[in-house]
């Protein structure tokens, strides 16, 4: 359980973050739990539109997270800048969880109180 030497630090799921998840040493991964942000889907600025579809976008995400923080423990996962369905008919939070957790990632939905 957490108490007060236990880190939640908050982090965008891009490479450099995940990569830097990757380095922590065992002493180090077992004193945090991280709180992981899909990033949101990069914009097209010439056409002001998704440079990817939610499906392409999303679907890249737990193999990433998966890479950084296999059997290490648990990871919070934060969807929220990501609206929509995959193809199969899931949320994105849904699916991000059950591919991480397929992946070996012991990942925990998180959402605002606003939801």
């Amino acid at each position: 359980m957490f108490d007060a030497t236990h880190y939640v630090p908050i982090l965008k799921g891009k490479k450099g973050e995940l990569d830097a998840l990757k380095h922590l040493i065992t002493g180090q991964a077992e004193r945090l739990t991280p709180l992981v942000e899909l990033p949101p889907i990069p914009t097209d600025w010439e056409t002001e539109t998704p440079g990817r579809s939610v499906q392409d976008h999303v679907s890249r995400f737990p193999p990433s997270l998966a890479k950084a923080w296999k059997e290490r423990g648990r990871v919070f996962v934060d969807a929220d800048s990501v609206d929509g369905q995959m193809t199969d008919g899931r949320h994105v939070i849904q699916y991000v969880v059950d591919e991480a957790r397929a992946l070996g990632v012991e990942a925990v939905p998180v959402i605002g109180l606003g939801q």
